[in-house]
């Protein structure tokens, strides 16, 4: 054989190696994009899954705070109502002495003449004495501010029960942990305040960046499983 054949040879058998590699990296290219394709099929599958139960969790603790939060809000929505109800019978009261305040007024205008008015007058006072005015006054603003604080009080409930039920949101700001946990408490108390009594003892630490609705599911989790 000679050395042209001989180098035509060699050369072929890299020629066949070099396709048989080249065709094997194919191949194990192929494999490893479907494998490739198959774990990111996997891993949205779980990451789907993930937040399926995430949510479930969420839900699950919605539905059993739902009654204890709804306790929480009718009774100052209770209180609130009474308030109303009893400043609309302390207006009407008021109201019957201002007209009769306005009716002596104008007589009085029209008559210069006092001893003619004696006994409308003392009627007027009768009347005032007989309304309460100096009671109605005082209380009035009893109830105004009794109604504030429930309405403040359900303004909290409704703001803590927002914050839980955005617990997947991925939007981070500075918080108080502090309140994140007070506001927890707030969500299931009336769920443990027959069962449990709770001691509060926080440290004074800065505020630190995180998601406030997944800390408050942490936090209501932990004290409902306690």
């Amino acid at each position: 054989m000679t050395g042209s054949e001989n180098y035509k040879l060699a050369h072929d058998r890299q020629r066949l190696a070099r396709e048989r590699a080249e065709q094997l990296l194919e191949t194990r290219s192929r494999e490893l994009f479907d494998a490739n394709a198959t774990l990111q099929e996997a891993l949205n599958d779980l990451n789907e899954k993930k937040g399926q139960m995430v949510e479930q969790e969420k839900l699950a603790s919605i539905e059993l705070l739902a009654a204890g939060i709804a306790h929480e809000i009718n009774n100052p929505v209770g209180f609130i109502k009474s308030n109303l109800e009893t400043l609309i019978n302390y207006f009407e009261s008021i109201k019957k002495v201002l007209d009769a305040y306005g009716s002596l007024l104008a007589k009085l205008n029209s008559s210069p003449n006092r001893g003619e008015f004696e006994q409308d007058i003392q009627r007027l006072q009768g009347l005032i004495e007989s309304e309460d005015l100096s009671y109605i006054a005082v209380d009035s603003l009893s109830s105004i501010n009794e109604s504030l604080s429930g309405t403040k009080r359900v303004e909290d409930i409704v703001r803590r029960l927002k914050d839980f039920s955005h617990s997947d949101s991925s939007q981070r700001e500075h918080i108080d942990i502090n309140q994140c946990i007070d506001d927890a408490i707030g969500l299931v108390w009336n769920k443990i305040k027959y069962k449990c009594d709770i001691k509060k003892n926080y440290g004074s630490i800065p505020k630190i960046f995180a998601c406030s609705g997944e800390l408050n599911q942490v936090f209501v989790n932990i004290i409902m499983n306690a």
